[in-house]
C-alpha cells in the first residue's frame, strides 16, 4: 500500500517538472559522461534558466561558476524554426556574460573527438581562463588531451584540426 502511495506520488512530481528536463538525449548523456571527473560535478544538466526577459532555458551542459554552455545540437536543430529559437537562445545567454558553445551530436562519438572540438570552442573566448572555473576546467581539459596525445588515441583524420590548434594554442596560449 506505500508503494502505491509514493509512486502516485512520483508520478505527481514528474507532471509538474518539464517534459525537456525528462529526456536526455544519448548524445547528451555521453557528452557529460566525457567532461573530466574534477569538474564534471559542478556541471547542471537541463536546469532551468530564467534572465530578466523572462524567458526560460535548459541548457544541456551549464557550468555556472564560468557561465559556460555547452549544447549538444542533433538534426532537430536544423529546420529554420529551430535554428531560429537557437539564434534568440545564444544571443540571450552571450548578453548575459555566457560563453555558449555549440557541438553536433557526431562530436559525441568519441571522447577525445568531443573534447578537442570543446577545447577549440573554449579557447575562442578571450576570457575563458579569467572566468572563476574556467581556468581549471580548461586545465582539466588539457591535461586529457595531452595524455591522449602521447598514448595516440586519436581515430580519425577529422581529430587531426583540432590536435594541431590544441599544440598551438597550449605553446602559444
Amino acid at each position: 500500500m506505500n508503494i502505491n502511495i509514493t509512486q502516485e506520488k512520483t508520478a505527481q512530481k514528474l507532471k509538474k517538472v518539464p517534459s525537456r528536463i525528462k529526456m536526455r538525449t544519448e548524445s547528451e548523456v555521453r557528452a557529460y559522461s566525457y567532461l573530466p571527473d574534477p569538474i564534471k560535478e559542478k556541471f547542471l544538466r537541463n536546469r532551468k534558466v530564467r534572465f530578466a526577459r523572462c524567458h526560460v532555458y535548459y541548457p544541456d551542459l551549464l557550468l555556472p561558476e564560468a557561465k559556460i554552455v555547452i549544447e549538444i545540437d542533433g538534426s532537430s536543430h536544423s529546420s529554420p524554426k529551430a535554428q531560429k529559437h537557437d539564434r534568440k537562445k545564444d544571443k540571450e545567454f552571450t548578453e548575459n556574460g555566457y560563453a555558449m558553445i555549440r557541438i553536433k551530436n557526431e562530436a559525441t562519438i568519441c571522447k577525445t573527438t568531443f573534447l578537442y572540438k570543446l577545447y577549440y570552442e573554449l579557447i575562442k573566448f578571450s576570457d575563458i581562463k579569467e572566468r572563476k572555473g574556467g581556468q581549471r576546467f580548461v586545465e582539466c581539459i588539457e591535461d586529457y588531451l595531452y595524455a591522449a596525445d602521447e598514448e595516440e588515441y586519436l581515430v580519425d583524420e577529422s581529430e587531426l584540426q583540432f590536435t594541431d590548434i590544441f599544440h598551438e594554442y597550449t605553446i602559444n596560449g
